[in-house]
């Protein structure tokens, strides 16, 4: 019998009580309690053989400042010490007060033994361990010994529970049963010196395979990003070099997402300056999907990239293709009326820009709607339209880059092709028409214009878009265009405008389209634009000069052959 025996070790105080039942031959059962105080744990632990606990054993920087209350009782082998299979006890501990980590363990045998003598004793690793945590998140980052992401402020829960004497966390995460929580926390990722919040998050884990559910929900932000998903083989995130295979599938939803907001996320650390926001996006979405390998869906109620550009309904799929390829699939969203889907990739390993290629594909959309989200494209004559409705179908398939803040495209790096359909188009007051209309002395025909339908396949390369020909009809004059438009100085558009148009046409009325063989003569006007971006007019009656500036002269005199036998053939058709 040891009663209420106490001594300094270090700079703590230790009281000890103990009981032995030495009756026994060959076995000693015993109980145990220690109560201590400012413990060094790194130094006082060695001795015992860490309680033959070789999680304990393993784990570098133990605390210093500890206290300590352990109760334990069992069968110790005269000749090989404690008898796992008959430990029993708790072990409930401190770091500081209890500010940075307050803890319970306890342990009994895996199942009920009774000993009645030697022979039933059964040495092995048959103790179940209960542990239960809670305390700075920033512990986590000496136990796992992560290089890429550190959680810094908030409190953390856990529970833990496992069988037998794992040697280590990837032991303990492999064959154990896990509880997680983090509250109010931050996460700083280190390769893009960036931290990010972390309002909540909560996890289960059984043999290495991990449910969580999380979000975040950031005053400056105003907005609130839900997690869900499943973590498979988590102790090669958290502990790293153990060969298995990381997989994850992400679900993650929110009500609204502003951009801008958004993006205030991802301030660096130390450089709050706007434009490193984007690469900061960029390096953490990378770090996160390297890390993870996750299959994610998305989905946003509304989200609002500027005051003009606002989705809603928005779904996308997420993943990896390899190290910074981003692979956007099945992706659709409402916009307004119509709806738009979207697939494609994106290259996160650029530093100056984003590469991206991609699909776009849309049902009827508002023209004016659409101009406007999009910031007229920024093509002066758009804003300045008086009138316009309709509705356009779009097919874009299209690569790029996007600038490195993010507001745009880098224009040099465009290409693609672009379909449309447009219907029941009106335009009151568009700038390069009613210019037009001036030259010809139609500008009270011109001044609101219904058209027929609409459609053609646009070449986009570099800042040019190369326009094949293609015929308007409206209420007011037919015409043909062809041509280069340029968002540099490299516009050449060539319109074509029959005769006939001479002709006072019912402003009631949309004529069907005729073709360009069928219109006959014509007289034509080439659009060019100077160094301000203000379109300049000249009139031809030959269209030798649009053969003649694109390499074409053979080309002029075989059309002409084509179209005087095209409208042979239709007049013997009437």
């Amino acid at each position: 019998m040891l009663e209420n025996t106490s001594f300094k070790y270090e700079e703590g105080v230790v009281n000890l009580m103990a009981r032995l039942d030495v009756s026994k031959e060959d076995i000693t059962p015993f109980e145990f309690e220690m109560h201590a105080k400012n413990l060094n744990i790194a130094k006082l632990l060695p001795p015992f053989d860490y309680f033959r606990v070789k999680l304990l054993k393993n784990i570098e920087n133990l605390p210093e400042n500890v206290s300590i209350d352990i109760q334990q009782k069992g069968i110790l082998d005269d000749d090989k010490g404690l008898i796992p299979s008959t430990s029993t006890g708790e072990i409930v501990f401190q770091v500081d007060k209890g500010k940075t980590i307050f803890g319970k363990v306890s342990y009994e045998p895996a199942a009920n033994s009774q000993f009645m003598n030697q022979q039933d004793i059964k040495l092995g690793n048959s103790v179940k361990t209960k542990i239960a945590l809670d305390g700075d998140p920033g512990l986590f980052n000496q136990f796992f010994k992560t290089d890429r992401f550190f959680f810094s402020k908030g409190q953390f829960f856990a529970g833990l529970q496992y069988e037998g004497n794992v040697r280590d966390f990837e032991e303990l995460l492999a064959k154990g049963d896990a509880t997680f929580s983090i509250q109010n926390s931050e996460v700083y990722y280190k390769q893009a010196d960036v931290s990010f919040p972390i309002t909540e998050i909560n996890l289960s884990l059984h043999e290495d395979n991990a449910d969580f559910y999380g979000y975040m929900n950031k005053d400056s932000i105003h907005q609130k990003i839900q997690l869900t998903g499943n973590i498979q083989n988590l102790s090669e995130v958290v502990v790293g070099n153990t060969g298995k295979e990381v997989k994850a599938v992400v679900d993650i939803t929110s009500t609204k997402i502003r951009w801008a907001q958004f993006l205030n996320i991802f301030y660096p650390e130390h450089n709050d300056k706007p434009e490193k926001r984007t690469l900061a996006l960029k390096e953490t979405t990378k770090g996160i999907l390297s890390a993870f390998n996750p299959d994610i869906c998305m989905y946003l109620d509304t989200f609002i990239y500027s005051d003009k550009l606002q989705l809603y309904d928005v779904q996308t799929g997420i993943s990896l293709k390899d190290s910074a390829t981003l692979i956007l699939d099945q992706t659709g969203f409402r916009f307004h009326d119509g709806s738009v889907r979207f697939q494609g990739s994106v290259d996160l390993g650029q530093l100056k820009s984003t590469p991206f290629t991609g699909r776009f594909q849309t049902d009827k959309l508002n023209v004016a709607q659409l101009l406007e989200s999009l910031d007229y494209l920024d093509i002066p004559s758009f804003k300045d339209i008086e009138k316009l409705s309709g509705q356009v179908t779009l097919n874009l398939d299209l690569s790029g880059a996007i600038t490195q803040g993010g507001k745009g495209l880098v224009p040099e790096d465009n290409s693609g092709e672009f379909n449309f359909e447009l219907s029941n188009i009106v335009v009151k007051g568009f700038r390069p028409l009613d210019e037009l209309a001036a030259k010809i002395r139609m500008k009270k025909r011109f001044e609101q214009l219904s058209f027929a339908p609409l459609e053609n396949q646009l070449t986009i390369k570099g800042k040019d878009v190369q326009i094949p020909l293609m015929e308007i009809q409206s209420n007011a004059i037919n015409m043909f265009i062809e041509g280069t438009y340029s968002y540099g100085d490299n516009t050449n558009i060539w319109v074509s405008i029959p005769l006939d148009n001479l002709k006072t046409p019912d402003s009631s009325v949309i004529p069907s389209k005729r073709g360009y063989a069928a219109s006959k003569r014509k007289i034509y006007v080439e659009v060019t634009t100077d160094e301000k971006g203000d379109n300049k007019f000249r009139f031809h009656f030959r269209k030798k000069q649009f053969y003649k500036q694109r390499g074409m002269k053979k080309q002029y005199r075989t059309d002409l052959k084509m179209y005087r036998k095209m409208r042979k053939e239709q007049k013997k058709g009437n």
